[in-house]
């Protein structure tokens, strides 16, 4: 798993926008497979596959720790594993990705070295949708 590269105009089409979320389709120019990415408010570091939620903060010098809390239950922090350090991203995948689904609101707080505290708090009651988006024939490649 790896972040999405923010893709520019140039390079990606904006298939549409559902809620919070902008929905871009772009090909890879190195083996011409499609990817879709959905962007949170148009913040580029905020980047859903239908396969994760990850949350760029290399450029904020790495990073350290975090916390994540879904809709009105506990906080959990965690610290970050080497993997996530080297990418510089809270990747939400698996089991944590299954909860961003299921939960209508999302609360993280990324611990960062240089910047000290992001916080994000992502309205997710239209994630179905952009989900089925993510998933369906504009963002799948043809067998």
């Amino acid at each position: 798993m790896a972040v999405a590269r923010p893709v520019s105009a140039e390079e990606a089409t904006k298939l549409t926008k559902v809620g919070d979320w902008e929905i871009w389709r772009s090909i890879n120019p190195m083996s011409d497979r499609v990817q879709c990415t959905a962007f949170y408010k148009d913040d580029t570091t905020v980047q859903l596959t239908n396969h994760n939620l990850a949350f760029d903060v290399s450029h904020n010098g790495g990073l350290v720790t975090y916390a994540v809390r879904y809709d009105d239950g506990q906080a959990t922090e965690v610290f970050a594993s080497e993997r996530l350090k080297n990418i510089g991203a809270v990747i939400l995948a698996g089991t944590d990705f299954d909860d961003v689904k299921s939960a209508k609101r999302l609360r993280i707080r990324i611990g960062t070295l240089v910047n000290g505290y992001l916080d994000y708090d992502l309205n997710l009651s239209m994630l179905t949708p952009v989900m089925e988006i993510l998933s369906g024939k504009s963002c799948i490649n043809p067998s």
